[in-house]
């Protein structure tokens, strides 16, 4: 639509485009008469032969223009030019909450509190007329040269769904921020938006929404079955006591969010000014029968699920079914009454280490085989020093004590290496076990199933006006 650049729909004359989503370009354009800015947003021109959008869309947008709120982007006008829809709304040069999200990262505690309570406000109002925005996300919130909030796009998620302009499957919105009923087609209430609330509050602290997926159908899942992230686990700097907050707004069950924005709202302000008394807000795991259920993920027409590699699955290692694994207590005790039995203090080094080894191995624990050779060393030296001690002194007895002490080392280091081996084989730590390929595996069926690609919407006409604003 760069034709249209220059040309004018009534007395709004169109500079530039500005942005552009699934349903709608937006242009930059100028209303003459007064020297207004404004935002033409402009529909794809073969919705025009469709006598029932035309009517549901006048409808649509004379219910919007009826929101005359400070927090919502008033409309100024609609009609059609060259055969495409058209409406006229608001300017604002501040850009979308979005682009403030991508620039900083993430935003302070007191801005969340602010930017989330002129938000509900604009929310509430509308759904105190009868209107749900459906299509709530930072994309379609507009900021001023001031910072502040406001919402735009009211009922243009409405109008597309209801010429089956989104999906094709009446279900409408953007994945990443929409909440679990919406996938599952079930009755749209303003619980809708305040679910979509939170995924924007979760972003604003953290710099990223609460669920990743690189397919909408991920994304479906993690909204469905997924228990809200610990934002805690993202940022550090930030009350514990937002977590209860999250929880509550991001709720599976509509009816246990937030009643409004406004009240999620009031909670956020509160905590920012270190008024925790007054938070209405209880965490969802304090309420009965709240633990997200495993919900299958329904297929959406013209979106196919990718196959879901297997994963390796990761068992504690055992010892084999054999005979050292049966009969491991009667080997140490033989092993230990013979070294008893043949009466050589320079034997009990390599009974000692090989008991605690052992004791090690049944117990899983890494500590004993280093306690067990620590321990040996010394009796090592008491056995030379008692065989020298009680020789008739010269050089004779030291030589042999040397000798019985070289024997026990030897002993000693054979002994460890056998039982060092049979030590990590029983833990796991052996040679690499055929598991060991299954991360390549995992990456080369992300590979194949397109599964690295970048997360978005449903598919390209699937969307609703996305980033364009």
């Amino acid at each position: 639509m760069s034709d249209l650049i220059g040309k004018k729909f009534g007395q709004y004359e169109v500079l530039k485009q500005i942005g552009k989503g699934g349903m709608a370009t937006v242009y930059l354009g100028q209303q003459k008469s007064i020297g207004r800015m404004v935002a033409i947003k402009v529909l794809p021109a073969h919705l025009s032969h469709d006598d029932t959008f035309i009517k549901r869309f006048e409808r649509e947008v004379q219910t919007i223009a009826l929101l005359q709120h400070p927090r919502i982007m008033p409309v100024y006008d609609y009609g059609q030019q060259g055969g495409s829809p058209y409406i006229v709304m608001a300017y604002l040069n501040g850009g979308t909450l979005s682009d403030l999200v991508k620039e900083q990262g993430t935003l302070p505690l007191d801005r969340v509190a602010r930017i989330t309570e002129q938000i509900a406000e604009g929310l509430d109002f509308a759904h105190d007329q009868g209107v749900i925005h459906r299509d709530f996300k930072p994309s379609n919130v507009l900021l001023d040269a001031n910072g502040n909030a406001y919402l735009a796009d009211f009922g243009i998620a409405k109008i597309s769904m209801d010429t089956g302009g989104l999906t094709g499957s009446g279900i409408v919105g953007t994945p990443t921020y929409m909440a679990p009923e919406m996938f599952k087609q079930e009755p749209i209430t303003p619980a809708v938006d305040v679910y979509a609330l939170g995924v924007t509050v979760f972003q604003m602290f953290s710099g990223e929404p609460p669920f990743g997926g690189t397919t909408p159908v991920h994304l479906m899942y993690a909204h469905l079955n997924e228990p809200v992230p610990t934002l805690s686990a993202r940022r550090h700097d930030l009350p514990e006591a937002l977590q209860a907050i999250l929880d509550r707004a991001m709720a599976k069950r509509p009816e246990q969010r937030y009643p409004s924005a406004q009240k999620l709202a009031a909670d956020l302000k509160a905590i920012a000014e270190g008024r925790l008394d007054n938070l209405s807000a209880t965490a969802v795991a304090d309420s009965p029968d709240v633990t997200p259920k495993l919900v299958d993920v329904p297929e959406l027409p013209g979106v196919k699920a990718a196959p879901q590699p297997e994963l390796p699955v990761v068992t504690q290692p055992t010892i084999p079914a054999t005979w050292w694994g049966r009969n491991w207590r009667v080997v140490l005790a033989g092993f230990v009454g013979l070294m008893i039995f043949l009466g050589s203090p320079i034997l009990l080094a390599p009974a000692v280490l090989a008991a605690l080894v052992l004791v090690g191995v049944h117990l899983q624990n890494r500590e004993w085989p280093l306690v067990g050779l620590w321990m040996s060393i010394p009796i090592c030296g008491l056995a030379a020093s008692s065989l020298t001690a009680s020789g008739t002194g010269g050089f004779a007895p030291a030589v042999v004590a040397l000798i019985f002490v070289l024997i026990g080392l030897g002993a000693e280091i054979a002994v460890a290496r056998r039982l060092t081996t049979l030590y990590h084989e029983r833990l796991g730590d052996g040679s690499a076990s055929p598991d060991e390929g299954a991360p390549d595996e995992l990456a080369d069926d992300e590979a194949k199933t397109g599964t690295g690609a970048p997360a978005g919407d449903v598919t390209g006409p699937t969307k609703a006006i996305d980033e364009a604003s």
